[in-house]
């Protein structure tokens, strides 16, 4: 089975989120990048360094087929059109660092929109509000009269509108 740069960019996350950050932290390395993220918008690059050595870690668990399955889905793949045979593992490892963490940090930045982004906003009724005034809260009227139409009413030509003009 082949190797899935997403689905290992999700495994680093997975880790960065329960890997104590360095340092005398007792954050994770998913709680600080967060926080840089939100706060400075300018990455500490002790930080990043440090987790590109976590990614190379789990990039050398990898045989080196898996590492350039990886690599030919990999941005720097698609701008290198060198074989296998070419391609030389410590720079498929330092392409796929550099593509494995920018998609962990995309993660971070959409999961933080979808989170953040309407804080504090209320898109739905709530029930309490809806049982108080329905004819506010929807502008239609609740006591609308039932009528008994059957499929005659409904699908029943009037012929007086289809005169023959003799044509």
């Amino acid at each position: 089975m082949a190797a899935s740069l997403t689905k290992t960019a999700g495994e680093i996350e997975k880790i960065f989120k329960k890997l104590q950050a360095p340092g005398k932290s007792k954050k994770t390395y998913w709680q600080l990048i967060s926080e840089q993220a939100e706060e400075e918008g300018v990455w500490d690059e002790q930080l990043l360094n440090s987790a590109k050595e976590q990614i190379t870690i789990h990039l050398d668990k990898l045989n080196d087929e898996k590492l350039f399955d990886l690599w030919e889905q990999s941005e720097a793949a698609s701008e290198n059109f060198a074989e296998r045979s070419e391609l030389n593992a410590d720079k498929v490892k330092l392409d796929l660092k550099e593509e494995i963490l920018n998609l962990v940090l995309d993660k971070l930045d959409s999961s933080s929109h979808t989170t953040n982004y309407y804080e504090g906003e209320s898109y739905y009724i709530s029930e309490a509000a809806a049982e108080k005034d329905n004819d506010e809260v929807d502008g239609f009227d609740d006591n609308i009269k039932d009528i008994d139409l059957n499929t005659d009413d409904i699908f029943e030509d009037d012929d007086e509108y289809f005169v023959d003009d003799g044509f």
